[in-house]
């Protein structure tokens, strides 16, 4: 709720996305360099993953257009939560017990590629807008013809 918050404030989903990815990242890295057992403050820094995929959620629900398009993207996303859900819990095998070494590199790599795809979907973004926005078109956009944002040459993506 707090990233969503953020997000909205400083209208930047996509960098708010990454700090969450990077305050996440830090926690995983945390839990597997720190000796011992009470890590509930880096375990808590890693639930911020959870505002990275509800602000990814909102990057796709903003930037995409066009009704298949929007379906498509959405259920990619869905299915990739999923599988990443599923996996999980298997890289945590008993024989790393209690520190699970795999399963921590395995999250911390998961969020290092997090960073760095919201990282180049925000450069490929922005460079597409000040293209647009460099040769707007003459007419608008009739919104019953059901363009995707590839398609619409009036559609800013929203950053």
């Amino acid at each position: 709720m707090v990233s969503v918050m953020i997000a909205h404030k400083i209208q930047r989903n996509t960098f708010t996305a990454i700090g969450t990815a990077i305050v996440s990242l830090l926690g995983c890295i945390l839990l597997g360099v720190v000796p011992g057992t009470p890590k509930l403050v880096d375990l808590y820094l890693s639930w911020a993953m959870i505002g990275t995929g509800s602000l990814a959620l909102t990057l796709v629900t903003n930037n995409v257009s066009g009704y298949t398009k929007k379906v498509f993207y959405n259920a990619v996303l869905i299915v990739g939560q999923t599988f990443g859900n599923f996996i999980g819990p298997l890289l945590m095998v008993e024989h790393q017990a209690p520190t699970y070494s795999g399963g921590i590199i395995a999250f911390c790599l998961a969020n290092a590629v997090i960073v760095v795809l919201l990282f180049v979907l925000y450069i490929m973004m922005k460079r597409e807008n000040k293209r647009r926005l460099a040769t707007p078109p003459s007419a608008k956009t009739d919104i019953y013809l059901d363009l995707t944002d590839k398609q619409d040459k009036n559609f800013i993506y929203k950053l």
